[in-house]
């Protein structure tokens, strides 16, 4: 329990003397609304565009905060993990108090920026970026920008009471799933249909997020019967789509699997493992396990989670625990820890030239997993913290700082990118 503590005190201090600080103090736009994302090392604004996903991210995590924590609770935190003195850089950005109060209202302006701008006018579709006056900027034919509005939306009205927003973020889930399950898939719902000789594969990260949209907003249900109900039937086909994923001969999970789940090899899409994604399914599967109760969901989850760590942490003679590496360790550079961002299931070199970087949210992905896993064993489970502690080593050794992380770093751990956030 000593280990646990270190790192419980670790990642408070962390969030609240580093993390909060540097985007309370830099990311606000008072005067049109919304979030500066694309921040330098120090704070100053390089790029005024504002990226949805973004926004909708950043919503999310100051309404979650309210919702979680009194302004007595947020001051207490803010005084026992004070962080280095933070300098407000001359530029667009406006300070906000690091209060309850603070976050609600910078949430609040958030979401009314992305209802008047990010929504496209028919609500066909919502916006990737927007310039810094809210106009539209860049769009994809993807239904995650519409993902994050919905989380955003959830949490701003359960942490403001404000039942508009909760209602708004119903309707934005049914625009999702109604994308996500269309006849094609949601590309063609959203004007982009797949052409007759690209490989049909479905992606793991539509039932992914459909899972998480629906846990999250079960939040807002009024007791734990009518949460369990709550989109049953869309959550649980989008589990049994995840699992579809999961290819039991190569213990992996692929990114994009053929009708009724067979595996394509024949191509680099068909042969895919991203260990982020495969890690977040497991616990996103692990945290809906718990919640039923499922004891074989809870199975599944945990050897997702250990099977896709096999093949993503990047070391040389096995992993904590003693099981074999997947691809781990092969080609120039190999063996330097932490999570590798793609690999090819038969060990082909991927043709994603960023393959053999190492990104912050594989690693924050990893540590989230690997905690809840040894939660999820009322901290019995000690390969689970074991990993935990093998992962955020690495990640606290290379990426972070004591203003937020960096997000980027090469095969070795040097980090390639300076900025703190970005597109």
């Amino acid at each position: 329990m000593d280990t646990v503590k270190f790192w419980r005190d670790r990642l408070q201090r962390d969030l609240w003397g580093s993390i909060l600080p540097f985007w309370a103090s830099h990311s606000f736009d008072a005067e049109h609304g919304g979030f500066f994302n694309c921040l330098d090392e120090d704070g100053g604004v390089f790029d005024t565009t504002k990226h949805i996903w973004l926004q909708g991210r950043q919503c999310w995590m100051y309404a979650r905060i309210a919702s979680e924590f009194t302004s007595e609770e947020i001051a207490g935190f803010a005084t026992a993990f004070p962080g280095p003195p933070v300098t407000v850089s001359a530029g667009p950005a406006s300070p906000i108090p690091l209060t309850r109060e603070g976050l609600l209202a910078a949430s609040k302006s958030g979401v009314e920026f992305l209802l008047k701008h990010a929504v496209s006018p028919h609500e066909e579709s919502v916006y990737f970026a927007c310039a810094r006056d809210g106009s539209p900027s860049a769009a994809q034919r993807k239904p995650f920008s519409a993902a994050f509005l919905v989380m955003a939306l959830s949490e701003l009205g359960l942490a403001s009471g404000e039942s508009r927003y909760r209602q708004l973020s119903l309707h934005w889930l049914d625009k999702y799933l109604g994308w996500v399950n269309a006849p094609g898939g949601s590309g063609a719902a959203l004007g982009k249909p797949g052409l007759p000789g690209s490989p049909a594969l479905s992606p793991i990260n539509e039932p992914m997020i459909t899972i998480n949209l629906i846990r999250e907003l079960s939040r807002g249900c009024a007791s734990p019967e009518e949460a369990r109900v709550f989109y049953a039937a869309q959550r649980d086909a989008a589990v049994a789509s995840l699992l579809e994923h999961v290819c039991n001969e190569k213990k992996c999970v692929l990114e994009g699997v053929g009708p009724g789940g067979v595996p394509d090899f024949s191509c680099p899409a068909g042969r895919l493992i991203n260990p982020g994604h495969g890690i977040e399914a497991g616990w996103f599967l692990l945290d809906l396990a718990q919640f039923l109760g499922d004891t074989e969901l809870k199975k599944r989850s945990l050897e997702i989670i250990n099977w896709t760590f096999s093949w993503g942490w990047d070391g040389v003679g096995g992993l904590p625990g003693g099981e074999p590496v997947g691809q781990a360790g092969q080609g120039a550079g190999g063996g330097s820890g932490g999570m590798i961002y793609f690999r090819d299931v038969l060990g082909y070199t991927p043709t994603l030239l960023e393959a053999h970087m190492k990104l912050w949210w594989p690693q924050a992905e990893a540590m989230i997993a690997f905690a809840m896993a040894f939660e999820a064993s009322g901290g019995k489970d000690e390969e689970s913290l074991k990993k935990f502690v093998t992962v955020a080593d690495w990640t606290y050794k290379h990426l972070v700082t004591d203003k937020e992380w960096y997000g980027y770093a090469d095969r070795t751990g040097t980090v390639t990118h300076k900025f703190k956030g970005g597109p």
